[in-house]
């Protein structure tokens, strides 16, 4: 026998929405404070971020930039990066330029550090300048450096530098976030749905 029910009894799909959202932005910053403290014992990889570049072309980051400036951009593009920090246990820095006159290099030190160049030198020669002391250092195993621009990722594999696009970053980070929700909520993330299934709800 079929139930009979009510139009008073249905479930309002917009308040089961919003409870749905809640719980994700939850979930987000449980895994922020259970990992804000991380500080890794051993660096293997060090990325290394061409930061207005990737902004540049991460449609999520020119939202960003569009509703509330670049600075706001910037500090999105930090908390995503954190996700590549505390999942992969990488060190992670990201790279911008800062013209204004008389500017000096500013290094903001945190689980993700933010580097602003200064007058004498643009990030995209900090970048590369880096990336060539570290290969040749023997410190760190692994160098990446995520950036769209050629003459970067030319001058970075040329110094024994990985490189990745603004599209590989993305999907490091996006599985690197669902690696550290599914690890605490005791799942195995591989089993869940795949980044090209689920960028929609990420990415964008």
């Amino acid at each position: 026998m079929k139930k009979i029910v009510k139009e008073e009894e249905r479930p309002n799909t917009a308040v089961t929405k919003k409870a749905r959202k809640k719980k994700d932005l939850g979930q987000r910053e449980a895994i922020a404070s259970d990992y804000a403290s991380f500080k890794p014992s051993l660096c293997t990889t060090y990325l290394l971020v061409d930061g207005y570049n990737v902004i540049n072309n991460w449609t999520k980051m020119i939202k960003a930039r569009s509703v509330a400036g670049m600075p706001s951009a910037r500090q999105a593009l930090l908390e995503q990066l954190r996700y590549i920090h505390h999942s992969r246990r990488w060190k992670v820095v990201v790279a911008y330029d800062e013209h204004t006159p008389g500017s000096e290099l500013r290094i903001m030190e945190g689980d993700v550090d933010e580097v602003f160049t200064g007058e004498r030198e643009s990030a995209d020669s900090y970048i590369e300048r880096r990336a060539v002391e570290l290969c040749k250092s023997g410190d760190i195993l692994r160098v990446k450096v995520a950036t769209d621009d050629r003459t970067i990722q030319v001058v970075s594999l040329a110094s024994g530098a990985e490189t990745m696009s603004t599209s590989s970053l993305i999907r490091e980070i996006y599985l690197a976030r669902r690696e550290l929700l599914f690890q605490r909520d005791g799942t195995d993330w591989r089993t869940k749905k795949s980044f090209d299934d689920a960028q929609e709800y990420f990415v964008d």
